[in-house]
């Protein structure tokens, strides 16, 4: 009964909870438009007497009135705001108030974007008229077109390295640095975002915050115009860990924790930083683009893939796992067979307050030959869905790095819960969901 409520849940949290990345991923920014100024002019300004100008598909734009400046807005909440310029061509009677001007800059793509103003963008297509009654007075032709690319750098620093400010980052492959500039660090993220022109290839690029360098993409890495490439680091405490004569050593706290009594951090299956919501609308989910619910990766039903597309692909890579990618040094996520070793050769009690701590969870004690007196703890740390959590110090989540393959919008979990009945098993749930990590080291 537990599992079909888990699938029931996860086609609700399919849209309700989340999922993500590698090391470097790309998102192409849908009906991505932009006007180019000759000019410093931001405003749209149409005399004294309110009259408007608008872009001639009226879906897209349109503007009316003096000193303002129009909207551009697409799919997905990816927008900008740009104004217009350009010479002005007389198509109509009469002739238009003097200080009429048309002025094109791009202010933010999208909103968050505002920093990353780039003077690359051109070529756009479309046009301008000035309109007094039903009377065309003057208009302007031009062109749009996608030729820059943003990348989008986000950086935990779950470790406590970097105490919250401000700190110098820059971004740099071999050939020197290409952006520059301060970053804030807030609850221990901070997120950067640069503009490229659209094809640049970059050689071994790297990231320097706070003294620590993060590498993104592979040795060359050509950044296509039209798109955001999303590059995310989590800075962990590499734990120490347990031998428990099983097939591969586990450490002894979880990932983002720094004791054993932490439940750590929360993750979606396959993103490398923990977030404020875990659900897949609006594109939240890495693996799930589009507010449709299919699959970009991971994926082994066809009924479930983008486009109806399968890869076949049923572990994460070594890019989409969070427990490597933070921890590196062969650290990585535990598969849904390794979950199960534990579960059924140890010995489990439920602990509250384990050792005076204020945590509740399970303890466990090594059945194999030779490891009897050796432990592990794992807290009762619950889950996250949406922005809510549940079951902390009663239940707990913990990721496989094993993909559900009958329904690939779930992967392979443990659960246990305080009752230690039959309930605790390795199970299944959405993969948008927010779950706790126990890395292991072969």
């Amino acid at each position: 009964m537990r599992k079909l409520l888990f699938i029931i849940c996860a086609f609700a949290v399919a849209v309700f909870n989340s999922c993500e990345k590698q090391d470097v991923s790309e998102q192409t920014i849908i009906h991505y438009t932009v006007a180019v100024s000759s000019s410093d002019v931001t405003k749209v300004t149409l005399g004294s007497n309110n009259r408007s100008c608008y872009f001639e598909d009226t879906d897209v734009l349109n503007i009316t009135g003096e000193n303002i400046s129009g909207s551009l807005t697409y799919v997905d909440g990816w927008y900008t705001t740009a104004t217009f310029s350009g010479d002005l061509v007389y198509t109509g009677v009469g002739s238009p108030s003097p200080d009429l001007e048309l002025t094109a800059t791009l202010n933010s793509i999208p909103a968050s974007y505002s920093s990353a103003v780039s003077s690359t963008l051109s070529d756009a297509i479309g046009g301008f008229s000035y309109y007094s009654g039903t009377s065309t007075y003057a208009s302007k032709s031009f062109t749009l077109s996608q030729n820059t690319s943003f990348v989008e750098f986000t950086v935990h620093f779950s470790d406590g390295s970097t105490p919250d400010g401000v700190y110098p980052i820059s971004v740099a492959d071999q050939d020197g640095v290409k952006a520059s500039g301060d970053v804030s660090v807030s609850n221990g993220f901070a997120k950067f975002v640069f503009s490229i022109p659209g094809g640049t290839t970059l050689n071994k690029a790297r990231a320097t915050i706070n003294g620590k360098m993060v590498k993104f993409g592979s040795a060359s890495q050509t950044f296509a115009s039209g798109k955001v490439y999303k590059v995310e680091k989590e800075f962990a405490v590499t734990p120490s860990y347990v031998d428990l004569g099983l097939s591969v050593k586990w450490a002894t706290f979880n990932l983002g924790a720094t004791t054993i009594y932490e439940k750590g951090n929360y993750y979606a299956w396959g993103e490398l930083v923990p977030k404020d919501r875990y659900d897949d609308g609006g594109g939240r989910y890495k693996f799930i683009p589009n507010s449709d619910g299919k699959l970009s990766k991971y994926c082994t039903q066809t009924k479930d893939g983008v486009n109806y597309v399968t890869d076949g692909k049923t572990v994460l890579e070594n890019g989409d796992d969070a427990a490597a990618m933070a921890l590196g040094g062969g650290w990585r996520m535990p598969t849904g067979a390794e979950l199960n070793e534990l579960w059924t050769n140890c010995t489990w009690e439920w602990k509250s307050n384990y050792n005076g701590s204020g945590v509740n969870g399970i303890l466990g004690t090594s059945k194999k030959d030779g490891y009897t007196t050796v432990t592990i703890f794992l807290p009762a740390c619950g889950r996250q869905g949406g922005t809510s959590v549940y079951g902390v110090g009663e239940n707990a989540y913990y990721w496989s790095s094993a993909l559900y393959t009958p329904e690939p919008v779930l992967a392979m979990m443990f659960y246990f819960n305080s009752a230690l009945d039959e309930d605790c098993e390795v199970d299944y749930c959405g993969r948008a969901q927010g779950n706790c990590i126990r890395p292991v080291l072969p």
